[in-house]
């Protein structure tokens, strides 16, 4: 096991026999499938911030339509026959605010 020494990684013995397989299998190295399994998991948790920043975008979004929602529920409640064009207006607005927000623009 001294291939797992070099780069400072203590994993268990199914570990190391799962990157043995995967290596013997593939036709690569010990090193290679470690290198590439190390690179793979990096990805992996670059890829998830990535996604947790993401999501944290599209929560600030959905808090703004939210609020904007309750505004328009406030408003309808007191709206008359003579507020329809603005309405309809309004709904036009938000189906594109929508669909720019979700990456739907243009499809």
């Amino acid at each position: 096991m001294p291939i797992y020494k070099k780069f400072s990684i203590r994993a268990q013995e199914s570990t190391c026999n799962s990157v043995e397989e995967f290596a013997s299998s593939s036709g690569i190295s010990r090193n290679a499938a470690i290198e590439l399994l190390l690179k793979l998991g990096l990805l992996h948790l670059q890829n998830t911030e990535a996604h947790k920043e993401r999501f944290d975008r599209l929560e600030d979004h959905l808090k703004a339509v939210q609020q904007c929602n309750y505004k328009a529920l406030v408003y309808l409640a007191t709206a008359t026959e003579a507020d329809k064009p603005r309405y309809d207006k309004a709904e036009a607005a938000a189906v594109k605010n929508v669909a720019e927000i979700f990456g739907e623009a243009g499809k």
